[in-house]
């Protein structure tokens, strides 16, 4: 029974020329015995064409896993790691080291919390969140870790922040007041004749005794601000509902 590695690949590379191709399951396991299979499939000449790493808690293979996996990546031959891309298996690292380290920082930060500075109530909540994650507590630092991503470098200080959604109140206070100019003019106006008369400030009430319709508007208005009542300063579907409900301007 072939023992060595360099047997067990010459035995594997006969298989794969006998088949035409195939599949080899279980192996190679360890650096030596790759080297000795690429070596063995190139005297056929032949190449593997791609790896898939199922790791199955064998510990001679995980000894050796992070070099297997580096001389694989190299010749592009690595395809999934237990079914999930190798990109993203690194990127699962990176961020769990980056969880980490934002762990670590939080727990220094709480022991001197009491001898050095004081710390700010978000900041204190945010340490307590940390610190039940390191006792196996429920936690979202994970989810902030995964925030890392996004970061961006130029707003980035020494320390390590975490990119956030924007606030809610920013986009309330930048938010569009008026919808056209005509009711911009209009609370101008109001409140220019505010200043001398405070009941002018509001429109006179609508009673029945009113004429309503097309040319019910005040003429010293007209005079005063012709652009404020100009027909363009309205979209085409408020023209056209005017247009449907006061009927054809011909008396």
């Amino acid at each position: 029974m072939a023992t060595s590695p360099k047997k067990i690949a010459e035995a594997a590379a006969d298989a794969v020329e006998r088949r035409g191709g195939g599949l080899l399951a279980g192996f190679p396991r360890t650096m030596e015995e790759a080297e000795a299979l690429e070596a063995a499939l190139k005297k056929k000449k032949k190449k593997l064409s791609y790896v898939i790493l199922i790791d199955d808690g064998d510990e001679a293979w995980f000894e050796e896993a992070d070099a297997m996996l580096a001389w694989y990546d190299e010749r592009k031959m690595l395809k999934t790691v237990d079914g999930t891309s190798f990109d993203e298996v690194v990127e699962e690292d990176l961020l769990r080291i980056m969880h980490e380290l934002l762990a670590e920082e939080r727990t220094r930060a709480m022991i001197q919390q009491d001898t050095k500075f004081v710390v700010e109530p978000q900041l204190s909540a945010d340490l307590e969140q940390s610190s039940s994650s390191l006792l196996g507590g429920a936690s979202q630092t994970w989810q902030d870790a995964e925030n890392v991503r996004w970061i961006d470098p130029r707003t980035m200080g020494n320390s390590v922040s975490l990119g956030g959604r924007e606030s809610v109140l920013l986009s309330s206070i930048r938010r569009k007041e008026y919808t056209s100019n005509e009711r911009l003019r209009i609370d101008m106006r109001r409140h220019e004749r505010s200043k001398h008369d405070p009941t002018d400030k509001y429109a006179t009430p609508l009673t029945s005794s009113m004429v309503v319709g097309w040319g019910a508007r005040k003429e010293e208005l007209y005079k005063k601000d012709p652009d404020m009542f100009h027909p363009r300063m309205k979209s085409r579907e408020t023209m056209f509902a005017e247009a449907l409900i006061l009927g054809p301007r011909h008396p």
